[in-house]
């Protein structure tokens, strides 16, 4: 590897124009627009003119006497990698180290060696799978076919390794059957091992459609929507945040029209719920994102939103966990959302402790500003009646023993309050009946505020439908009875 080829080496950061897709075996791979290095050739320039699949080591990997045990991890642990990649194999370090005198070129005929030119600054390239196209390094992305019509669409970054400027396209694949979307993951082996920097390394998610992405459009499930309103020229603080963690994007998902809870799927094909006989119904808002958790195993967790339960639900429905976090106004900002007073972050994931680590990683970001600490309570406040007659006796045995311990610590009293005895006393004029109970009163209270913010926020798109020239190319909208109750 001479400086003078080095000099004569190709711009690294020029993108591939188009989509390549190519096959190892029987498998589907998108070749990563973005070029991480210039791959040296031991024999002619041209053989690395086409899709060359390729496994990428370090120098001590290569040397080592577990080289084979190496390769076979690789195909056990990574649902990217396999044999089709081990014919060639590029040395990925930028020092000066040589191989071992054994040179294994001579131990495995097949093999060839290539070498890399590397600019470490900018450009990270962890072992794994790669293609060498037209002389240059660049990431296999498997591409896996949507057999249960959880996506909008698939999505890569244009830029790999720069969550501050993340900007996406759409992946444009099929599946090798015409009948499914493809959606692109990337190797495992790309992410390297969790850190306190990156405690979220590797883990892939899918994007609720809510969640802006920029250079990908926010459809709602609904036709005229898409059609009307161009790709987002944003990427969401949070997704952002996630990115930077180590966490990888790797689709947007269905949610149901407008974020409603119900949709009777008109302008948006129906996901699928894989669970039980397979025939379930789609139900909650990210419906989408419950479908790709609950079926497909290349998938680790889902980000989204949750406004009036709608995120959780689909958890339910799909037999997942979800959290949601405390409302938090920096993380859901650049979302197209309804209620933004309402509305904060979720996740859901198959395995719980994946929540948890996600919710962790979340919750201790979010930064706290300096303030002095309350004064340390004295008084237990209890509610005698927020449950029924026989729930109270359970609820009052398993109280009343951890109340006694707070009495004790606080050095403070209890104070018993019967809410539905101060309502009948305090009843406002504004009560529909007299005697009406404190909780019918309030029974629709949350809803009418998100019908109200939902009406204002959404006014918009009827008068950019009705004002925009453009619009007239548009179909004429049409609305699922869940959302035009709302309205």
């Amino acid at each position: 590897m001479s400086t003078r080829d080095k000099d004569q080496s190709p711009p690294l950061d020029k993108p591939l124009e188009r989509q390549i897709i190519t096959t190892v075996g029987e498998v589907q791979y998108l070749v990563h627009p973005q070029k991480l290095g210039h791959v040296s050739s031991t024999g002619s320039p041209s053989e690395l003119q086409d899709i060359v699949p390729v496994t990428g080591l370090t120098v001590e990997q290569f040397n080592s006497p577990s080289f084979f045990q190496i390769i076979e991890d690789f195909n056990r642990l990574d649902d990217v990698y396999m044999y089709g990649f081990n014919k060639r194999i590029v040395i990925i370090d930028q020092s000066e180290a040589k191989l071992a005198a054994d040179d294994k070129t001579h131990e495995i005929p097949p093999h060839r060696i290539h070498g890399l030119f590397l600019d470490v600054e900018r450009h990270l390239v962890m072992p794994g799978p790669y293609f060498i196209y037209n002389g240059g390094l660049h990431q296999a992305w498997r591409l896996y076919p949507d057999k249960l019509r959880a996506f909008n669409f698939g999505i890569v970054p244009r830029a790999l390794h720069d969550p501050q400027n993340c900007a996406y396209n759409l992946v444009s694949a099929l599946s090798l059957d015409g009948l499914h979307k493809a959606i692109a993951v990337p190797s495992r082996l790309y992410s390297g091992s969790l850190s306190h920097e990156k405690p979220l390394s590797g883990i892939r998610f899918v994007v609720d459609d809510l969640v802006s992405m920029k250079g990908v459009k926010t459809t709602l499930s609904h036709e005229t929507w898409t059609a009307l309103y161009p790709p987002c020229q944003s990427t969401s603080y949070l997704i952002k945040k996630l990115i930077g963690w180590g966490a990888v994007m790797v689709g947007k998902t269905k949610a149901s029209q407008f974020a409603c809870l119900h949709t009777a799927w008109v302008d948006a094909s129906s996901p699928k719920n894989p669970r039980a006989d397979g025939y379930q119904e789609a139900l909650g808002s990210a419906p989408g994102a419950g479908s790709a958790l609950a079926g497909y195993k290349w998938v680790d967790c889902a980000v989204g939103v949750d406004t009036l339960g709608g995120f959780l639900e689909t958890a339910e429905w799909y037999g997942l966990f979800a959290l949601r976090l405390t409302h938090n106004w920096q993380y859901i900002s650049e979302m197209n959302l309804a209620s933004p007073r309402l509305a904060a972050v979720a996740i859901m994931s198959r395995s719980l402790e994946r929540v948890r680590q996600v919710m962790k990683s979340i919750a201790l970001q979010i930064p706290q500003p300096p303030r002095p600490l309350p004064p340390t309570p004295n008084t237990i406040i209890y509610f005698k009646d927020l449950f029924d007659e026989e729930e109270r006796r359970n609820q009052k045995r398993l109280a009343a023993p951890f109340i006694s311990l707070f009495e004790v610590e606080l050095q403070g009293g209890r104070l018993d309050i019967d809410l539905s005895k101060r309502w009948e006393q305090r009843q406002p004029s504004e009560a529909n009946a007299p005697g009406e109970a404190l909780d019918m009163f309030m029974r629709n209270c949350a809803f009418q505020v998100y019908c109200h913010e939902f009406g204002r926020k959404y006014n918009r798109f009827i008068q950019d439908y009705n004002t925009d020239e453009e619009a007239i190319e548009c179909v004429e909208p049409y609305w699922d009875d869940a959302v035009a109750y709302i309205w």
